[in-house]
């Protein structure tokens, strides 16, 4: 139910940046990724919460779920039987594709889990959490973006050894990193000393995102290069491939390169 109602807003919210950006001439491959994460964030645990509520309705949830399921199962197999080439190649591609990335942000809230007790005694690395993995996921789809399109139009040669122009992307998803991590760190510390929760010191946050932020920048890059450029040689579309695999495998290194941060700078055991 939280996924159905996040996923109505997060609808209309990709629509309305897609016009948008198209409307005042953005590049979509710079604009699209960082927003539609942050919307995905800032909707997805409200609605939550949300359809929590909704639970102790009786025979609400249930009867919802069956209704829920059978409408997807009925749209999944009219898009298959009636529609165009480019909707069933989306949803072939999509669906399975899906279900492994899904599986896999699974791992990343298990990683988490096994750490909590360290989290919850500095809330501040909380707060610290959910923006970290949203940004190296922002960036990582960033640079998906721009390569996918590239390979599309001829631009980027699908190489298992990047060109000279992929490293000027990747030396661009650095310089991004560097100052949003930093930034990062330094906001979620003034923000815990503003709501009176503990934290480890300014310094300290700044280093820890810094340094984590260095590892999960590499990861996203690695895997947004090579992601796209396997799915190219294979004959998937990069388009549809590249955001889900950036997201999964983001949150799951992003939360061990966060972990190993902490315990570098002692904070975790």
């Amino acid at each position: 139910m939280g996924g159905v109602l996040a996923g109505i807003v997060l609808l209309g919210v990709t629509v309305l940046v897609a016009r948008t950006t198209v409307q005042r001439g953005w590049d979509m491959d710079n604009i699209s990724a960082p927003m539609l994460t942050a919307a995905g964030d800032i909707v997805t645990l409200p609605a939550l919460v949300l359809a929590t509520f909704l639970v102790g309705i009786p025979y609400f949830t249930t009867g919802l779920s069956i209704v829920l399921i059978m409408a997807a199962f009925t749209l999944a197999f009219r898009s298959f039987r009636s529609g165009t080439a480019g909707v069933k190649r989306i949803l072939t591609e999509s669906i399975p594709l899906l279900t492994i990335t899904g599986t896999i942000t699974i791992f990343a809230g298990i990683t988490v889990q096994e750490r909590l007790e360290g989290f919850l005694a500095l809330p501040a690395l909380l707060i610290l959490l959910p923006p970290f993995l949203q940004e190296g996921g922002a960036l990582g789809g960033v640079l998906s973006s721009r390569l996918a399109s590239r390979l599309h139009l001829g631009l980027l040669e699908p190489r298992g050894i990047p060109t000279l122009s992929a490293f000027r992307d990747f030396a661009l998803i650095y310089t991004f990193a560097a100052g949003v991590f930093l930034f990062i760190g330094g906001a979620v510390h003034l923000l815990a000393v503003a709501l009176g929760l503990q934290t480890p010191g300014f310094f300290t946050m700044v280093g820890v995102s810094a340094f984590a932020g260095v590892f999960v920048a590499t990861a996203a890059i690695l895997v947004a290069y090579y992601g796209s450029i396997v799915t190219y040689r294979l004959g998937l579309d990069p388009d549809t491939q590249g955001i889900p695999i950036i997201t999964a495998t983001v949150d799951l290194l992003g939360a061990i390169s966060l972990i190993i941060s902490l315990i570098i700078f002692g904070l975790a055991g």
